[in-house]
Order: C-alpha cells, then structure tokens, then sequence
C-alpha cells in the first residue's frame, strides 16, 4: 500500500545542534529529492528577534532564516518554524535576564527531583511569559510569513504548580490540568491571530488526559513514538499503556501528524504501517540531538521514510532500496543490506560515562549485536573509494566511523563486564590507545562540516569515555557494593538512594536501556567493613531489589537479614535470596504518583544487615 502524505515533513533540530545556513542548503536539496515537502527548523528561542536575542553566536537572524525559506520555496518545500512556548526553555533561562520567567525560579526543585533543578520551564502564569511569548510569536511569524503553520512544542512540561502563583491554582490535579489547558488555550489564540494554524507536540495530554476534549480542533496534534516496533501507542511517561491514540484524534476530529524518530529503519516503518488503519494528515521524521555526531550517517532513514510517505514506494523494504539508490547512486544488494543492517541501529552515536561501564543487563553482553555490527563494517569498508559522488563517500565515512565507536563501546562494556565477573577480558590500555586514535581521526573530519570550533564537545564527550574506563581500570584498588535491580516498567522515575553503613553512597534513576533485570556495581572503600546496606526510593513508580553483595578487602558480604522497612515494600525477604526473585520498594502505578505530589515524596525503604560469606 502506497503511502501520499499531503505533509510529508522532516525535522533538523537546530536547538540543540545549530547548523550553517549553507549546511541547511544541502538538507533541503537532500530532502526534496526524496520527496519530502516540508521542513520543521526546531529552534526554540534561536530566532533572533528584538524581544529575544541570543547572539549571533547562539540564534539566526531574521536575513539567515529568510535565504533559508527563499531556497526551500525554490526546491518545493515549505518550512515551519518549531518554538518552545512551555517547557525546554532552558536556552532562554539560562540568560540572566529571563531567569524571573522560570517555573522554578523561588529556588524549588520541581517535580522531576534532580540535583541541580531541572530548570527549563517557563511559568503559565506569569504576565512577563505571556508578554514575551506574544511579542516573540510575532515576529517570529512575521519571518516566516509564506509558512500556513506554527509548531508550539508544549512537550514534557512536568513542573507546572511549583512557583508560589501556580501552586495556588494547582492544589488539585484538576487544577494542574487546567493551567496547562489554559496556557494552550493562550498559545493558540495568539497563533490564530497571527494568520497560522497550531502544532504541538501531544505526550502531555497522556498525563491530562481530562482536558483534550477541551482543547480547539484545529489544532495539529503532533504524535512522537520512537520505539522500534509500532504495533499500537505505548505512551511516553508514567507506566506503559497501551491506548490507540490515532482512534482518538479520528473519533475527536483532531487532525495530527505521526511523528517517528531517525533512529532506526524499523521505527518509521512500523509506525506508518500502525498508522494505515488511521487517517493520519500526514508525517514528521524527527531528528534530535545531534550535537555529539554529523547528521549523514542518518540520511538513510530519512531518505527512506521520504520515499514511503512521497508515495513512491510499496513498504519500507521498497523505499530503502529506492533511497539507497539516490544516495550512493548503486543498486549493489549487499550493499544494500548491509546499510539496512546499520540503519536498524543507527541510534545515538555512541557516548560513554562510567555508568555505561558499570551497569549491565542480568543476561551479559549482546553479543549478537556485536557481530552484526562488525559484520556489517566489514562489508561496508570493502565500498569506500568505490562510490560514484562525493556525498556519498562522505555519508558512508561517517557511517563507518559511527560503526567502529559503537563497536568500540560494546568492547569496552564487554571488558568491564568480564572484569567486574573475574573473567579474562581486553586490556583497558588497548582500549584506550584505540578510542584516541580514532577520536584523533574523526574530530577533523566533524569539524569539516560543522561550524567552527564545535569539535569542543566531542573532545569532552571523549575525555569523559577515558575517564570512565580510567576508573574501572584502577578500581582493584577499591571495594564493589552490587546491586541486582529489577524493573518491569522503565517508564517511570523512581529515585534510588543506597547507604552503605549509614552514609550515602550514591542517588540515582538506575536504568539500562528497558531491561528488567540489571546489575549495578558500585565502588566502595577497600577497607571497608559492610554492616548494613540500606535503600530508600522515591519519585515516580518504584524499583525492584532482587539482591545486594558487597567486597571489598575485609571479605565477601551477603545479606542476612531484613533488619527494618517502612513506606510501600513489597516481598522484603526476597532480597535475602540470590536469585530474580525481588523485593519491589514505591509503587507500581507512576500516573498516581504524578497526580499526588505526596506520594513521590514518600520514602520506601528496607534496611538490610549484612554478614561475611563463609
């Protein structure tokens, strides 16, 4: 079944990751050659208008913004401007002047209990925000003048009623969902006046679902899902639920645009093929965050999710073959399946920090994924220099040195896991000669097609890799706390704060990557005599605690008892006993804690005296 979207859009994602307007050219000329027809810049607060200028630096100015329209008018696409009228304000507070405009500006840390605050919304209530975002939408609209919309953002807002106006309004939850509602409301009249329909992103109407029913019909919901597989909606925060969304905006008479992500073939596939049963106004390919790695080794994807939603292709099978062929100018099919392989794992470009070292899932490494990959690399290598065009030596460069990173995590992770297991594994210093050799050679190439002196962030990015294995690698001279955690829901944000003899030794949102079962390891001092273990968890959903050892030079430790509990805990007496078996600390259902503050502020706790093995 073929695929006409009558908007067939794609995302750069500007905010976090600014492009040059010449960079910006060759997307447009990249992507109306697979058909698509619009272009969202999402730029939050980097149009530089007289209401908010961030510096010719940090924004484009309204003559940069226009070249781009003008060229994209020319190449058929049109261009609408994405905006952050709620949350993800932080481009905005983080300047002094805008920082009485925050959420969170009488010092509270908000909802999401982070150390430092997570400051990046703006306060619904607030004349100034009001004032600003009238003035700013203004202009904003006068630049993009021929566009028929405005994208307003208004995604992942979770610190609404914590400034001392809003928590009056928002004593009930009902209270929070009307503020939200009401802001809406505001956003969308201004839009309206300034000539342009709305779009917004919808994730927050999953958490109010009470007021949808509420919000004006034209209104363009925006539907982002980036999992892998689409068979229905999944949700975003607070517990997985299994709504079909798409059969709501139909039966409301909402339009909405589904929204994947870049990050693997499968996840637009899918999703459009979900989509099928629904009547969708048309697709937004998002590309986010890519600040850390050029954008090329994702131009497979989206030259593939054009082709399906251009109408020129039978599934996504067909629309990757076709995309491949504009691309690489071939037809080869080994070729071609091995940049399918890659583009079913393309994801994020690989960074790493010492939790990536120490936390493993229960079932060891993938090292299915690991040959694959190196499977694949190998087959693409063989193509390099054989290609007919510039552009896509260029875009296989980049896959190739994504490739050898990503391969190069998985040996360091899998080093670490045999290290931590007593098992031989590969020398930390060999590793480490390699990451900086091929940090050495990538950081030119990246900074060839970035704006100047951007290679500073891969730098960092890599400092903080050597570091982390640094770390492990000297970590002989240290004790391990390990903790095996269970977690059937990782759509939550359940806290866990571990004290080890009664001081803190760490507090964090222990996760890896949706698996239910992971290992955590946690350095201690070496001469440390583990008496007590204890556990307190709060925030959003709860944690599973299925078993805790700790060793150090003083012995091997091992739960003996469940000396206390208190709050919600369930089965205690599983974390005694090595096996999955769990004891499961806080709640299960995340949205109850969301809707009752007090909730995610209770303490479940369970204090554990440990003993020597023999």
């Amino acid at each position: 079944m073929k695929n006409k979207y009558r908007i067939c859009a794609v995302q750069l994602d500007l905010a976090r990751q600014m492009e040059t307007v010449e960079f910006i050219k060759g997307f447009i000329d990249f992507i109306a050659r697979n058909h698509y027809n619009t272009l969202l810049l999402y730029l939050e607060w980097r149009v530089r208008t007289k209401s908010v200028d961030l510096g010719k630096a940090e924004g484009y100015s309204a003559e940069e913004l226009k070249e781009i329209i003008g060229y994209a008018a020319q190449h058929g696409v049109s261009i609408i401007p994405g905006l952050a009228t709620l949350g993800h304000a932080d481009l905005l507070l983080k300047k002094e002047e805008f920082k009485p405009l925050s959420e969170l500006r009488d010092g509270s840390k908000g909802r999401i209990t982070a150390s430092p605050a997570l400051d990046i919304d703006l306060c619904p209530s607030s004349a100034a925000v009001r004032q600003l975002l009238t003035n700013y939408l203004t202009e904003v609209s006068e630049i993009f003048e021929a566009s028929s919309y405005l994208h307003i953002g208004a995604d992942e807002v979770y610190n609404i009623g914590y400034c001392p106006e809003c928590r009056k309004k928002t004593e009930t939850f009902a209270g929070e969902q009307e503020l939200f509602l009401q802001h809406i409301k505001f956003v969308h009249e201004l839009v309206v006046k300034l000539g342009k329909r709305m779009m917004m992103w919808d994730d927050m109407f999953e958490i109010y679902p009470d007021i949808l029913s509420e919000v004006p019909r034209d209104v363009i919901m925006v539907n982002w899902l980036y999992r892998e597989n689409v068979p229905c909606f999944y949700g975003h925060f607070s517990n997985q639920r299994f709504e079909d969304w798409l059969e709501r905006y139909d039966r409301l008479g909402f339009e909405y645009l589904i929204a994947p992500a870049d990050y693997t073939f499968s996840n637009p596939q899918t999703f459009t093929e979900y989509a099928e049963n629904h009547h969708p106004a048309g697709g937004l390919l998002t590309t986010w965050e890519k600040a850390g790695s050029l954008m090329y080794k994702y131009y497979p994807n989206i030259a593939m999710v054009g082709q399906l939603w251009g109408g020129e292709a039978e599934d996504g099978g067909q629309a990757m073959k076709q995309g491949l062929k504009q691309l690489f100018s071939m037809e080869n099919v080994l070729f071609q399946h091995a940049i399918e392989a890659y583009a079913s794992q393309a994801n994020y470009f690989p960074t790493v920090s010492l939790a990536d070292l120490t936390i493993f899932d229960f079932n060891g490494p993938d090292h299915v994924l690991f040959h694959s990959l190196q499977a694949v690399t190998s087959i693409l290598t063989q193509y390099q220099g054989r290609l007919q065009d510039t552009s896509g030596e260029i875009i296989l460069k980049d896959i190739l040195f994504d490739c050898r990173f990503k391969l190069l995590k998985m040996r360091c992770a899998i080093s670490c896991w045999k290290y931590f297991k007593g098992m031989r594994h590969e020398a930390f210093d060999q590793l480490k000669k390699e990451l900086e050799s091929a940090a050495q050679e990538y950081i030119p190439f990246y900074e060839a097609y970035r704006p100047e002196n951007s290679g500073n962030i891969l730098r960092h990015q890599f400092g903080n890799w050597l570091t982390a294995l640094d770390k492990v690698s000297t970590s002989t001279c240290h004790g391990c706390l390990t903790v095996l955690f269970a977690q059937p829901d990782y759509y939550g944000a359940a806290w866990s704060r571990i004290l080890v003899n009664g001081k803190e030794l760490t507090c964090q949102c222990f996760k890896c990557g949706g698996k239910p079962y992971y290992e955590v390891i946690l350095f201690l001092s070496d001469d440390e005599e583990i008496k007590e273990v204890r556990f307190e968890v709060f925030g959003f959903g709860g944690q599973g605690i299925a078993y805790v050892s700790g060793k150090t030079a003083k012995g091997l430790y091992i739960p003996a008892a469940v000396s206390a509990a208190s709050g919600v805990v369930e089965h205690p007496e599983m974390i005694l006993t090595n096996n999955v078996n769990y004891a499961f600390l806080g709640l299960h259902d995340v949205q109850s804690a969301y809707r009752d503050r007090s909730k995610a502020a209770m303490i479940s706790s369970i204090t554990v005296t440990m003993q020597k093995s023999e």
